[in-house]
């Protein structure tokens, strides 16, 4: 729910931000590809995918719509590439607020 306080690390992860995030992103594209197996790369996948989707949660708390429809395909990709199956709900979850808030204005 949006309407829950943010703690303070996500904040720091202003949806601006995510254009880092990206590179971080990019980088593990391209350790995916020299050593897909390795688990520090599905780690790092992982992390990538819960630090996008906090970033839309505070693109929603400030209602920077545009910030969370430009970082949610991001996170839905990376949750397919990785598998990442317990990230779906709350894609889900970011995806549906966003579409709600978005026909609500």
């Amino acid at each position: 729910d949006h309407n829950l306080p943010i703690p303070d690390e996500a904040r720091r992860l202003t949806p601006k931000g995510h254009k880092q995030v990206q590179r971080v992103a990019d980088f593990c594209h391209q350790l995916r590809g020299k050593s897909p197996q390795h688990p520090q790369v599905a780690r790092l996948g992982q992390e990538i995918t819960a630090a996008y989707l906090r970033q839309v949660r505070v693109a929603l708390h400030t209602q920077d719509l545009a910030a969370a429809e430009e970082i949610l395909p991001l996170s839905r990709a990376l949750i397919q590439e990785f598998s990442l199956n317990h990230l779906e709900r709350a894609q889900r979850v970011l995806e549906d607020k966003t579409l709600e808030l978005r026909n609500h204005w």
